[in-house]
């Protein structure tokens, strides 16, 4: 999906994915794999913030994410991620617009 893509390119290049370890970036692209046209949402963890204190500064500027395993129990569990709150989940759609990743993106980036 062309704007998951650009999603986690504007996150790079806005140092919000490592090298600079402000975001991990929980997908299969971790791996050694990348996105693809099917891949409908990003997890991600901001250093040194719990997930699910993310998720209620996102929910304060009107963005829904969610927080926790997301029903990947095993992946997070599997990943050492479980017990520390999992993930942030944001679903980027096929109606999902570039403003509002753009939106998102910006928003994480006051997370910080």
């Amino acid at each position: 999906m062309a704007t998951l893509r650009r999603a986690v390119e504007r996150a790079r290049q806005n140092g919000l994915i490592p090298p600079n370890g402000a975001i991990s970036v929980v997908t299969p692209e971790k791996d050694g794999l990348t996105v693809d046209d099917n891949a409908t949402a990003i997890a991600f963890r901001l250093a040194g913030q719990h997930p699910s204190k993310t998720a209620d500064l996102l929910g304060e500027e009107r963005i829904c994410v969610y927080s926790g395993d997301n029903y990947a129990y095993e992946y997070f569990t599997a990943a050492g991620l479980r017990d520390s709150g999992g993930a942030v989940r944001a679903g980027i759609y096929h109606y999902t617009t570039r403003e509002e990743v753009d939106r998102l993106l910006d928003a994480v980036m006051r997370c910080r």
